[in-house]
């Protein structure tokens, strides 16, 4: 899938750009930040960390070719856009499991939204436009929910943009492969937390994108890269809520619920937290402190599926079929997928409401006819498809 496929436009309708400014905010921002990073890690250690938005003279001589001779800020970044999509050009792809600086992107010609954003913030701001980055927070990232409440964790991967603006008006310039859209929350980030977004979506490839790779090594790799998200911005909640998953995910239960709660320390409102305690209190047999945790993340992410389905399963395990299924109705209505479907199916057959129950298993098949739960759903009702 090809890049400019992904690119969004202004949130709000914006007149021509202002007058051609020659600040190179390139060279500032990139000093500032290794600055920043040599006074609170020291020399030494800040030599070590990776900048995603980093450039080589390569890059620079590329992004300085295509905006020549486009005078206005909107012909410079439509220029740029130009060098980044066109099959002539970069051609560059999405993969939605590639985090890279923008130097590896360049070299490999593929990335995935943060990847693809290092690159164009890059060259953006060598060629005079102040782009910054985004964190759009309307997006939830999670992995697959498990079959039961102790196995479905939440971890955070963020989705990022670039953001320029100007004479109050805000354009987004967005690498999805969802295509053109609008984005009605978002926050715009400084550079040392968009690092911290950087290592800790490698360390979340890490942990659930390299399958290959050797257990220990992995672990060892995926913990660290979370550690350099935190020791680059103390204060990014998201690395303490997936080294949370990864302790929980070895069985370091203690471990896990300390990072969870440093997490919740920083972040209140942060649901993927409570929702995460909520699998280890069910593990550990504590059902109403398990129930609490989910409702909590429930106060703070209401139009969830995810989380009224891990409510579901909760209910469900405690044989409370009832709430169980009142969940995940709620589940269906918000995301009609073929795994709430037979959760609902579930609950309604252990109540004895076969008729319903039949109706929620065609819902699912409807979506996926080879849905494998499903179909073992509709045998044992002893109905035909």
């Amino acid at each position: 899938m090809q890049a400019r496929t992904f690119l969004s436009g202004w949130l709000t309708l914006l007149a021509c750009a202002g007058a051609l400014s020659s600040k190179n905010y390139y060279e500032e921002s990139l000093g500032a930040l290794r600055a920043r990073l040599e006074k609170t890690l020291g020399a030494d250690r800040a030599a070590g960390i990776q900048i995603p938005f980093e450039l080589d003279d390569e890059i620079v001589a590329a992004a300085n070719d295509a905006a020549r001779g486009a005078g206005q800020q909107t012909d410079r970044i439509q220029a740029l856009l130009d060098l980044m999509t066109d099959k002539k050009k970069l051609d560059l792809k999405y993969d939605p499991a590639v985090t890279e600086t923008a130097r590896e992107v360049f070299r490999i010609r593929t990335g995935n939204c943060l990847s693809l954003t290092n690159l164009f913030v890059g060259m953006a701001r060598v060629s005079s436009i102040n782009v910054r980055y985004a964190h759009v927070t309307e997006i939830e990232r999670y992995a697959p929910s498990g079959g039961s409440p102790g196995e479905g964790v939440i971890v955070h991967s963020s989705h990022i943009c670039g953001v320029i603006s100007e004479a109050g008006r805000v354009r987004l310039i967005d690498f999805s492969p969802r295509g053109t859209r609008q984005y009605h929350s978002y926050r715009i980030i400084d550079d040392v937390e968009a690092l911290a977004h950087f290592y800790n979506n490698k360390g979340y490839e890490a942990g659930y994108r390299s399958a290959g790779a050797d257990p220990a090594a992995r672990l060892e790799r995926e913990i660290a890269l979370y550690e350099t998200a935190i020791v680059v911005d103390p204060d990014f909640s998201y690395a303490y809520n997936n080294l949370g998953t990864t302790y929980k995910r070895i069985g370091e239960l203690k471990k896990a619920l300390d990072y969870y709660a440093k997490a919740l320390e920083l972040d209140p409102r942060f649901a993927e937290a409570y929702s995460n305690r909520a699998a280890i209190f069910f593990q550990e047999g504590k059902a109403a402190q398990a129930i609490d945790e989910l409702n909590k993340a429930l106060k703070f992410s209401p139009t969830n599926p995810y989380l009224r389905y891990d409510l579901g399963n909760l209910y469900y395990g405690y044989r409370r079929y009832k709430e169980a299924e009142d969940c995940y109705k709620r589940a269906v209505a918000l995301d009609p997928r073929p795994a709430f479907y037979t959760a609902l199916a579930r609950s309604r057959i252990a109540q004895g409401k076969r008729k319903e129950a039949l109706e929620s298993v065609m819902k699912a098949l409807e979506r996926d006819p080879t849905y494998a739960e499903a179909k073992s759903l509709l045998a044992s009702l002893q109905v035909k498809p």
